[in-house]
């Protein structure tokens, strides 16, 4: 595959924003739109959810059959705007339609990015980083009801031609071969290590910044957006296996006063939220020539990490101690994972 790196990366950033806050937009509305209740909704944004993360390697094994990352992204793109019409018919089809657009949608984009510049970590990085803006800009949006979701249509339907414009440029028509794996046994230990750091960065993602939800999401979000978006390319530069355990252990210690002042919390999070590109760029390199499937798997465990946030009663705070532990935790996964990953990034 021929991809050129920088227009491949520019035009799947702008379009994961889209697709986000398209998604997140609609699905704020849902309440107004339908007269819900607090518990239907709150199943419905749950629906969503499960449908956007747990159905990804699904998709992502389908795509990666013919190779046909172009595509599935431009389609992912056209079935968000499918489920934003099914949302103006029925609150679950809508949802269901939504969190599979979205679902195709990473998986195909996030293959087309590894691909562009397979075994680097900036990349797989900085694609992440423009979603979580995207989801706060929706929710933003529609729960003021500043914007209804079918204005965005026209927009989601140039962002998939947009897509499809990569296709003759980055696909072949045929599935690469892919190569012989080395990691023999060593694999599901390697990729249990890896997800299990994504899935306490995503429980952390939710108890670090607690005490600051009011008044400090802003500050968040940003120490979030610029964590993933430099991380990759940091590490990239520095060697995955020193920048992920320095910055976890940076993490460790800025963890310790994250209830206590606003830059802590943020401090540990960027450090957290560094290490995003790494763990996505080292679960696709043990897949070759799977890279959708790949991508789609981290997202598996980060709904593990998330779910006790998502419960009737959900977690709250987590001690200074807590906190500490684990980042430590992550550093030691991501430490032996990536010292038996084959890449000369790690």
């Amino acid at each position: 595959m021929a991809i050129r790196l920088a227009p491949c990366l520019a035009l799947c950033c702008a379009a994961h924003f889209v697709v986000d806050f398209a998604c997140a937009l609609a699905v704020v509305t849902l309440p107004s739109l339908w007269g819900l209740t607090n518990h239907r909704y709150y199943l419905l944004v749950i629906a969503y959810n499960l449908t956007a993360f747990l159905s990804q390697p699904f998709w992502g094994w389908l795509l990666d059959r013919r190779a046909s990352y172009a595509p599935g992204a431009a389609a992912g793109v056209l079935a968000s705007g499918l489920g934003v019409l099914a949302a103006a018919l029925h609150p679950l089809a809508g949802a269901f339609v939504l969190g599979c657009g979205n679902a195709i949608f990473h998986v195909g984009a996030g293959a087309l990015v590894y691909e562009a510049a397979p075994g680097k970590a900036g990349g797989p990085g900085l694609f992440v980083a423009p979603g979580g803006l995207g989801i706060a800009a929706g929710l933003f949006t529609g729960s003021r009801g500043l914007l209804a979701p079918l204005w965005l249509l026209p927009l989601l339907g140039v962002t998939a031609l947009a897509l499809l414009r990569l296709a003759p440029v980055a696909e072949t028509g045929e599935p690469p071969a892919a190569e012989k794996e080395s990691l023999g046994p060593l694999l599901p230990a390697l990729l249990f290590l890896l997800l299990l750091v994504v899935g306490l960065r995503s429980f952390a993602g939710f108890a670090l910044p607690a005490p600051w939800k009011s008044g400090g999401m802003p500050a968040v979000a940003l120490a979030v957006f610029a964590g993933k978006a430099s991380g990759g390319f940091l590490a990239d530069r520095m060697g995955w296996r020193p920048f992920c355990v320095f910055m976890l252990l940076g993490a460790a210690a800025a963890g310790l006063g994250h209830r206590l002042f606003l830059p802590a919390a943020c401090a540990a999070l960027f450090c957290i939220q560094s290490t995003t590109g790494i763990t996505l760029a080292a679960v696709q390199s043990l897949f070759p020539g799977r890279p959708a499937l790949a991508f789609g798997l981290p997202c598996v465990a980060l709904v593990f990490g998330a779910f006790p946030f998502f419960l009737p009663r959900p977690a709250g705070r987590i001690s200074p101690d807590l906190a500490a532990v684990l980042c430590l935790s992550m550093a030691l996964a991501a430490f032996f994972a990536l010292s038996f990953l084959k890449s000369k990034e790690a």
